[in-house]
């Protein structure tokens, strides 16, 4: 391990999270961090979808029991509604990463998804409102402004179709904001390789690695008092993270007022990124 200035070049034989570059070679280190946080949402919206229809087409025998509120599942249907509601999470994963977790940053967990989910209930009605009238299109072979296609929405919303449809978006919402929570909280490229096991299997990596402290963290603690210092650290973490985010790197651990921040060491690393 030789030490270049306050950098440290190492090899290490433990798992630490990486960033998988060559795949997103052509964005910037903040797009490519937002899309990879993004694409979870729509699995997780497109997994729940087609467990709830199969959980209903076994409960009703392959047969459409409400045909005045209910669309028939067809191959061309199936299809569609496997685009939307992918869509439809992915929008939602946008609207998470880049609007509303900052907003609801302070708040805690359960107030957090709390308030999210009154949020989300004026989306699901959105996304109701465009995908049912299109799926019944393609499901009669009509046009989208075809007087039947009006009159099934009107019913799919008073009927009970329209509610077993609320929960199962209202599941798709609830773990997408559990994964959001539990990826903010721990990292989203910890939270995937836990996922994937990869601390269980031990390899060497090159990285960089940079140790970041506050000045003189001791005499503005005891200035400030306790309760003002640690607000004092939220906005510094906070500060710093756009600077983080946009060099390519990752935050290894907070130490009070030191930050450890690395990067993996590769073909794509710009040293001078590093250093700004």
């Amino acid at each position: 391990m030789r030490p270049i200035g306050k950098w440290l070049w190492a090899d290490l034989t433990v798992g630490f999270p990486i960033i998988d570059t060559e795949m997103l070679l052509s964005f910037s280190p903040r797009l490519s961090r937002n899309l990879s946080r993004i694409w979870p949402f729509g699995l997780i919206w497109l997994i729940c979808g087609w467990v709830f229809l199969f959980v209903v087409m076994v409960a009703t025998g392959f047969q459409n029991m409400n045909p005045d509120s209910a669309i028939t599942l067809t191959v061309p249907v199936f299809i569609f509604a496997s685009i939307a509601v992918t869509l439809a999470g992915l929008l939602m994963g946008l609207i998470e990463i880049v609007w509303l977790q900052d907003v609801f940053r302070s708040h805690s967990l359960v107030k957090k998804i709390l308030h999210k989910l009154f949020v989300y209930v004026l989306f699901v009605i959105v996304i109701m409102l465009i995908s049912f009238p299109l799926a019944d299109s393609i499901d009669r072979g009509v046009a989208l402004t075809d007087p039947l296609v009006g009159q099934k929405l009107e019913q799919f919303f008073f009927s009970l179709t329209f509610l077993s449809t609320c929960v199962q978006l209202s599941c798709s919402i609830i773990l997408c904001l559990l994964y959001s929570a539990i990826s903010e909280h721990i990292g989203h490229q910890v939270l995937f390789d836990l996922a994937r096991g990869r601390y269980h299997s031990p390899k060497v990596e090159d990285r960089v690695f940079m140790f970041l402290d506050m000045r003189s963290s001791t005499t503005i603690a005891e200035q400030l008092g306790h309760v003002r210092y640690f607000d004092l650290l939220a906005d510094y973490y906070a500060v710093m993270s756009d600077a983080i985010i946009d060099s390519g790197a990752e935050v290894y651990q907070f130490i009070g007022d030191e930050i450890v921040i690395t990067w993996s060491v590769n073909e794509y690393l710009d040293f001078k990124a590093c250093v700004d």
